[in-house]
């Protein structure tokens, strides 16, 4: 199962939510702006720089936190739920796209149904993992980046100014 045959409905679910990354870029912007505020105030831009080092920690947190691999776990159980009545009516509405001649028990098609539901899950949780990791992980990498820049060359800053 590739990413094209999956829902949309479940889709829209690996999307992370906006207030995880507005938290994240909040959490950034308030300790730049209080090194600048800090840098402005004792006309040291040292204190840039060392609020750029606490930028980094937030893209740290972010990772750390788990956050991410609890919603991911979310939205596996969610398609976990979902989904084993819909398979097991597949299973019996096209009963050759499984292999089966007709004559199975109902013990056997439950069988092959949760096999079948297992398998979906497991593609699901896949494509969550690689969707919202390669999501979350860009929001990282951007805020990681600006604080080590400011880290770097925070205290450069008043020389500019």
């Amino acid at each position: 199962m590739y990413s094209q045959e999956i829902p949309k409905e479940i889709l829209e679910a690996f999307k992370v939510p906006a207030k995880y990354k507005f938290l994240a870029w909040l959490a950034a912007s308030f300790f730049i702006s209080t090194g600048v505020f800090l840098s402005l105030q004792f006309d040291n831009w040292l204190w840039l720089a060392r609020f750029g080092a606490l930028v980094v920690i937030v893209s740290l947190l972010v990772e750390a936190s788990g956050l991410v691999q609890k919603f991911i776990d979310r939205v596996t159980l969610m398609a976990e739920e979902s989904t084993p009545e819909i398979v097991k009516m597949q299973v019996k509405r096209l009963p050759y796209m499984y292999g089966l001649s007709g004559t199975e028990t109902d013990e056997q098609i439950n069988q092959i149904a949760r096999k079948e539901h297992l398998h979906r899950v497991n593609h699901i949780s896949i494509i969550a993992n690689k969707t919202v990791s390669a999501d979350i992980r860009k929001t990282e990498f951007k805020i990681g980046f600006i604080g080590t820049v400011l880290w770097a060359f925070g205290d450069l800053v008043g020389q500019l100014l």
